[in-house]
Order: C-alpha cells, then structure tokens, then sequence
C-alpha cells in the first residue's frame, strides 16, 4: 500500500491505520455525524484505547484528515478487498455468466459544497457503481458531481467478458447470446443494486456527511464500501451467510460485551495500560480479515 506522509514537518496526527479504523468504526456503529464520532472517540472507553490515536485526536485535525488525506491508500483497500472477497463468495448465477450491473445514487450537498453541480439552488454529489450481481458486492465506483453524464461510466467499469446490466438510459444495444427468458431473470437481478444502495444507506450511515470536500467525500464513501465488503467477508466465513442487519447487530454487540469483559476482568494499573490497549487491540482485530 501506498505509504500515507505528512505534507510539511510536523509529524501525522492521525496516521492511515487510525483513519481507516475511524471510518469503519463511524459505519459500523451507526454514528450520526463527524462530531458525534469525535465525542465518542474521546469519551468510550473501547474508542479512546482501540480506535483513536494514543494521545487522542482533535476536531481540526481529523477533518483535516478525513478532508486532504488517505484516497490512495483507501482506494487501495478497497482493490484489494474487493479482489478478496470475489475468490471466496458463492457466485449465485454463475450460469448466466459475468454480470455486472451498473448505476448511480445521489447524495445530498450543501450549498457550500460548490462543486457538486446539480441545479440552481440545490447541490447533489453521486456514487456510481458497478455492481458484481453474481456476489452482491460492490465492483468499481466513480465519484462525479449530481448531472455528469453517466455513459462514459461504463467503458470504465466493464471489464472484458463481463455483461453490462443497465437502465434503458445507457442505450446499450450490442447483441446477447442469451435466452428471452434468461435475459428476464438478468434484468429481474438489477434490482439488487437498488436494494444495495438502500441498505447501505439505511443501516452504515453512509451519507450522513462528515466530509464537505469531493476529495472528504469520496473517503468516505470508500470507508462505506470497505466497511461493506468486510462485513461481506466476515458474515460468508462465520455464518455462511449474505450481510443482514442482524449479523451486524451481533457483532456490535460482540464487540461491546469484548470490550466491558476486558475492562472487568483485566487489572489496570499504570504499568499494565500497555498490555490492556494490546488485548483490546486483538479484539478489534478478530474483526479484521486476515
């Protein structure tokens, strides 16, 4: 992975592995807004020792984090995750051969936010997506402001030997070398990127801004999808199962029990807080996908 460095001397405040952690840690919990996250990083007990960094995190230095910093090692992340979870997911239609739909969700801006062009007096960003239908995970993703056109897109998603499943805008009109009926059942599948982006919404958090640059903006939805695909990873290899609400709440709840069971029934005198943060450290980390 791209090393991330500071810009001038003064040393990272934030390093990459605290920020990563962050962003899962926002989605995972359900946190409603930046300062909601910082507060909690500062006041929770398994926050302040697992998550945040050692001497703790500022409010202008973790926006000025999240806002100018980690793209290339999210996006990274987010590669190789992706990559990952492809080898061990069950493709469900593997029959009906790559497919890969494509489409876009927007997200509300404000009005600072100037260069998420949408129309007068309304500001709009868009994630848009290829979505692997076979393994119901995110593929690709483009970050444009709310009107870019959207067919450009899919010469950059599209990989050879994959079939584009799109809405009637996209005007695909190359042949298939498939059934009626097969093609009924392909375009009947789309919608799971529609159920995708509303789950995603609904239970992450993901628009719930913490970030007003596009740059802000995209790592956080980066954040979303790697908090996604470990989930994906996690409930396919603990449970043999699809994400749900329930897994997720479980594991909240896992990680909440973990963290007061260490703090009950670990001694904690100063000479010992090392040992502690590298416990509660192992707990997190049972999270992670090695």
């Amino acid at each position: 992975m791209p090393p991330l460095e500071a810009r001038g001397n003064r040393s990272l405040q934030m390093n990459f592995e605290h920020q990563i952690k962050a962003l899962i840690f926002y989605h995972l919990e359900e946190h409603t807004s930046g300062r909601h996250l910082l507060q909690v990083l500062g006041e929770d007990d398994f926050a302040r020792e697992v998550i945040a960094p050692p001497e703790g995190i500022k409010k202008s230095s973790f926006f000025e984090a999240v806002n100018s910093r980690g793209l290339e090692q999210l996006t990274y992340v987010f590669q190789q995750l992706q990559a990952k979870a492809a080898k061990i997911l069950p493709k469900e239609h593997a029959e009906l051969g790559n497919l890969v739909t494509i489409d876009g969700s927007l997200i509300d801006a404000v009005l600072s936010m100037h260069w998420a062009d949408y129309r007068n007096g309304c500001k709009e960003a868009k994630v848009r997506l290829g979505f692997d239908i076979n393994q119901s995970i995110p593929s690709k993703i483009f970050f444009t402001d709310g009107k870019a056109d959207e067919l450009p897109f899919v010469r950059q998603t599209l990989l050879p030997g994959q079939t584009g499943v799109m809405d009637r805008y996209y005007q695909c009109r190359k042949d298939f070398d498939l059934s009626a009926e097969e093609i009924a059942t392909i375009y009947k599948l789309r919608w799971n990127i529609e159920i995708f982006f509303g789950w995603w919404k609904h239970h992450l958090k993901v628009y719930h801004l913490i970030a007003r640059s596009e740059q802000g903006l995209m790592a956080q939805i980066l954040g979303g999808l790697i908090t996604y695909l470990l989930l994906a990873i996690y409930c396919h290899k603990h449970h043999q199962e699809k994400v749900s609400i329930k897994r997720i709440r479980e594991l909240r709840i896992k990680i909440q029990n973990e963290a007061r069971n260490l703090e009950v029934d670990l001694p904690t005198p100063a000479s010992q807080q090392t040992g502690l943060h590298n416990l509660k450290e192992q707990q997190w980390r049972s999270f992670a996908i090695s």
